[in-house]
């Protein structure tokens, strides 16, 4: 139970905990349609959960602040896969960008496309890894395509 302290409401450990394990859980177990937390989003579950009986969201995100949550951001990684394969591929792009610019003298063109990964159907090649204190979700950087 909270209890007022002079114009402050202090919320007890158990409480802030509960708050912090919810935001550390994807919406989406709760039925919500959300990718990532918003303070306001997670004041609702938090009251619809019984966890308190009234919270304002900027209180919500100062208790985030104090535990190193971050629920609104997330980073890329990159887990390296270095085979013979890659290496041989790998190889013949290499060269054309370490010898660009004497194939220029040379009159040839060279041209580096890279595709759009956030128009694809794709998924990634390994689960997100949620946040945790004093760490943002992050998000495998390799994918998968679906088709195309």
């Amino acid at each position: 139970m909270r209890s007022g302290v002079g114009d402050r409401w202090f919320f007890p450990p158990l409480e802030r905990v509960q708050i912090e394990r919810i935001a550390c859980t994807a919406p989406a177990a709760y039925g919500l349609q959300l990718t990532h937390w918003d303070c306001r989003s997670l004041q609702q579950i938090v009251v619809e959960q019984g966890v308190v009986e009234a919270i304002h969201y900027t209180t919500v995100a100062q208790i985030l602040a104090e535990a190193s949550l971050q629920p609104h951001r997330s980073r890329y990684w990159k887990t390296a896969t270095i085979d013979d394969a890659f290496t041989a591929l790998a190889a013949k792009v290499l060269w054309c960008y370490e010898r660009v610019a004497w194939l220029h003298q040379r009159g040839e063109v060279v041209l580096c496309l890279d595709e759009k990964p956030n128009i694809q159907a794709v998924s990634r090649a390994v689960s997100r890894q949620l946040m945790q204190a004093g760490q943002i979700e992050r998000r495998e950087f390799e994918y998968q395509r679906h088709g195309t």
